[in-house]
Order: C-alpha cells, then sequence, then structure tokens
C-alpha cells in the first residue's frame, strides 16, 4: 500500500534538495523549452490521482455521486491531456516539443501502463455506472498510479530544472506549495475511506499522517525553515495567501483531528472537507505562481512563454473560416456606427450585465463563434481560461464566456493590435482575475482577412499564468 510509504517531512526535504541540485549549468536553457510548464504539469499529473481516488471513494460511498463524477471525468480528461502532452509536446499546453530524455521517456512509459489500467476501470464507472469498479479506481490511483506519476515528476525536475533561473530554496518551497494541493485531496480521500469504511481509500493511520504533513509544510512556508533551505515567503503577497490557507486550515483541522480520534467522522465533516480542498486548491496555486514570480527577473519570467504560445498555437486559429466568416459580417453590419451608436451599445451591455444576463449577451454567447471557443479552451486543460474576438471597431463578435463590457476599443488589447492598421500582438500585464479566481495575462493577436489583407479584427486569449509556470 501507498500508505506504508508515504515519505515524511525529513525525507521530503531530502528528496527535493537532492533534485534541486541535481541540475548543472549545462542544463541552462537559452531558448523556451517549456520547462516551467513541463514541471508544473508533471506534479499536476501527482494531483490528479489522488483527485481521482478521492472522487472515487465519494461515488463508492454514495456521497455527493454527482460532484464526484464531475471531478472524476474532469481529472480523466485532464490527466490523457496532460500525459500526452508530455510525452508528444502540445502547443496547446505551451509545451513546445516531444520529450527526448530517455529517463524522462521510461518514466512516461511507466505512467502509461499505470494509467490504462485506471483508464479501463474509470470507463466502466463513468460510461456503464459500474460502482464496483470504483475499488480497483481508488486501489491503482494510490499506488501504482500515484508511484509512476511521483517518478515522473521527480525525473522531470531533474532534468529540466535550472540553477540560474531557480535556486535550491526556491525549488523546496515551490515544491511544498505545489505539494499542499495533493495533501489535500489524500485528506479528503482518508476521510471518505474512514466514513464509508473504504480502507483502500484511507484509515485513521494515513489522515493523522497527511495532516501531520499538512500542517508541518504549511508551517515551514509560513515561517520558514533555514535549517533545510526554506526561506519565509518572499513577499508581503504571498505571506497574506499562505495566512489565508492558514486560516481555512484551522477551520478544518479540528474536524480532522476528531475523525482521527474517534475513527468516525460526520457527513457534514466530509463535505467540510470536500470544500476546503476546492479553495485552497486554487489558492495554493496562486501561491505557486507568485514564488515563481518573485525576486530577479520573475516578474517577467511568464511573457517568455507566452510569446511562445503566441507564436506556436495562437497564430493557427486565426485564419479558421468560422472565425474570418464571422468578423467579416460583423464589420458588415458595423460599417455605419458612428462613436455614440459604440457608447450606446456597450452601456446596454453592461446595464444586462449588471441584471444578470440579457438578450444580448445571451444572443452573442449562443453564436456558433462562441460554441467554438468554449470548445477551444475546453481542450486547453485549464491554460486558457477564456477567448474571445472583437470585430474592426472593437465590439464582441463571440466569446466564449460573459465579458465585463462590450466595447474593447479604449482598451490596450484593440488599440496596440490593429487600430491605425499596426498588426501586431499585444502581451498584457500579469494580474489576478477576481471572476476565475486565478492569475491571467492576455494575448491580443490581429485577425487579418487573408482575401483583402485588412486587419478585420483581434482574438484575444486569457491565459491561466501559473499553467505557464
Amino acid at each position: 500500500m501507498l500508505f506504508s510509504h508515504l515519505p515524511k517531512l525529513a525525507t521530503y526535504l531530502a528528496t527535493s534538495a537532492a533534485i534541486a541540485c541535481a541540475a548543472t549549468p549545462a542544463a541552462a536553457k537559452t531558448a523556451f523549452d517549456g520547462s516551467k510548464i513541463r514541471v508544473n504539469m508533471s506534479n499536476t499529473l501527482v494531483m490528479l490521482t489522488q483527485q481521482i481516488s478521492a472522487a472515487g471513494c465519494s461515488i463508492k460511498a454514495a456521497t455527493n455521486v454527482e460532484a464526484a463524477r464531475e471531478d472524476l471525468e474532469a481529472a480523466r480528461y485532464d490527466f490523457q491531456l496532460i500525459l500526452d502532452g508530455l510525452e508528444n509536446g502540445s502547443p496547446a499546453l505551451s509545451i513546445p516539443f516531444a520529450e527526448k530524455d530517455p529517463r524522462v521517456l521510461r518514466a512516461i512509459n511507466a505512467v502509461k501502463k499505470a494509467w490504462s489500467d485506471v483508464d479501463g476501470s474509470l470507463g466502466a464507472v463513468l460510461t456503464e455506472g459500474d460502482t464496483s469498479a470504483t475499488s480497483e479506481v481508488i486501489t491503482i490511483s494510490q499506488k501504482a498510479l500515484y508511484d509512476a506519476t511521483s517518478i515522473l515528476a521527480s525525473d522531470i525536475l531533474t532534468a529540466y530544472s535550472n540553477p540560474f533561473e531557480m535556486s535550491q530554496s526556491d525549488a523546496l518551497s515551490l515544491s511544498f506549495a505545489g505539494r499542499q494541493r495533493m495533501l489535500g485531496y489524500q485528506m479528503s480521500s482518508s476521510l471518505c475511506g474512514i466514513a464509508s469504511g473504504l480502507t483502500e481509500a484511507g484509515t485513521q493511520e494515513t489522515l493523522k499522517e497527511y495532516s501531520t504533513l499538512y500542517d508541518r509544510s504549511l508551517s515551514a512556508l509560513q515561517n520558514g525553515l533555514p535549517a533545510v533551505g526554506i526561506q519565509p515567503p518572499p513577499s508581503e503577497l504571498v505571506d497574506g495567501m499562505l495566512a489565508q490557507a492558514q486560516s481555512e486550515w484551522v477551520k478544518v483541522k479540528p474536524i480532522v483531528e476528531a475523525a482521527v480520534e474517534t475513527g468516525a467522522p460526520s457527513e457534514d465533516a466530509v463535505d467540510a472537507m470536500n470544500s476546503f480542498v476546492r479553495d485552497t486548491k486554487l489558492l495554493m496555486g496562486n501561491t505557486v505562481t507568485l514564488y515563481m514570480l518573485a525576486g530577479g527577473d520573475g516578474g517577467d519570467v511568464y511573457k517568455v512563454a507566452l510569446e511562445s504560445y503566441a507564436e506556436n498555437e495562437v497564430v493557427k486559429w486565426l485564419d479558421e473560416p468560422i472565425l474570418i466568416e464571422a468578423l467579416r459580417a460583423q464589420n458588415a453590419k458595423h460599417a455605419s456606427l458612428e462613436q455614440s451608436d459604440i457608447d450606446t451599445l456597450d452601456l446596454k451591455w453592461r446595464a444586462q450585465m449588471k441584471e444578470g444576463g440579457g438578450e444580448m449577451i445571451d444572443g452573442l454567447l449562443e453564436r456558433p463563434l462562441s460554441d467554438w471557443f468554449r470548445e477551444r479552451v475546453d481542450a486547453t486543460a485549464g491554460l486558457v481560461v477564456e477567448i474571445f474576438a472583437t470585430d474592426n471597431l472593437g465590439l464582441n463578435v463571440g466569446q466564449s464566456g460573459e465579458t465585463g463590457d462590450y466595447w474593447q476599443g479604449d482598451e490596450a488589447k484593440y488599440i496596440h493590435t490593429i487600430k491605425d492598421n499596426q498588426g501586431t500582438t499585444h502581451f498584457s500585464d500579469m494580474e489576478l482575475d477576481v471572476e476565475n479566481g486565478v492569475y491571467q495575462a492576455q494575448i491580443s493577436a490581429p485577425v487579418k482577412d487573408p482575401e483583402s489583407g485588412e486587419w478585420i479584427g483581434v482574438m484575444i486569449f486569457s491565459v491561466n499564468v501559473q499553467s505557464l509556470l
């Protein structure tokens, strides 16, 4: 069982330090190779194994089944997409080329082997409703798949670490912050296992082990642990996010301790832990991003990845017939609009937004172009969180979700792309998107009519920055 050999804190520290020191100057990269996203995505695979286990337990125990099925479907989709991207490269995930390192490729093959067993059982659960298959899903996810993805993550970190970009201390802090998300799912799975009697999902002993590790890791991140190379938070913003995580942890910690002591958690206790995992998963993801961007030239590190994504992936979407035809049609329709007309349309949009929706908003969201944008967003496993396009006046033509305004003509995404016929791609600064709860940056790419050669609109991609790091 995985539970019998879960690394203790000291072992984890030693292992992480060794990995952080393994890179040599020869490993330094001069061109974008997707190193940060490879490391991030491989760690995400480890987390997904525990998300699968926790969701499988909920289905087996018949608690919050609908939400658990959604978690399972999302994890299955993301796992396959990420694994394929790590092996073969994926411009959609900002992984620029296929893996070449023999050691990493061996680790990928080991993950594929374990995943094939899990995926078969997942198919039985999700498509055939065979809840008996959840036991196999939980068992393999907790042991073989977890072990294989953990080795892969370590091998990728060793292969792609660059000591000139990331110090040993930074590597340790990032490992700790990223690992908190996985530990949350492990606690959730254990709590479900205790409540339902599914020992393959977890026991009192595993819950105690995971919660202790979570508590100590969070303390190390908040206060620093200089003896092993972990420094205090690098900025007030990181400090604030860790304090928020601590505040959330304090709320559920008594529930965890009671479950460890009594072995009889209530349904409310299980629900509280699930809510904690959802909330802190996003919070710790943002914390990881801030660690990556702290110090030195870190504030611009994401821009290299954004530029690569624009050059290798975004450019492929700009001549799609569905996009070109939609832009041509709206440009013709809006050819006679004056600025006063544009302002009236924008005010109407904003008024409907305040009311929670309306005919104008619904009509745009129901367009075929908007459907296509949503399909494109779903295909990026969280890398792109929003896509929309404007016509040659800066008015929205299609969008994957609601935007705060209808007219973008007074913003950089329009001014620095096609206004005055510039035809340049614009990259925004990173900022926290309150609605989605993630740090984002936008790529705004001008769209040219393939027949006339005129700039007819702008396609805007909101990119989840932490997925690039």
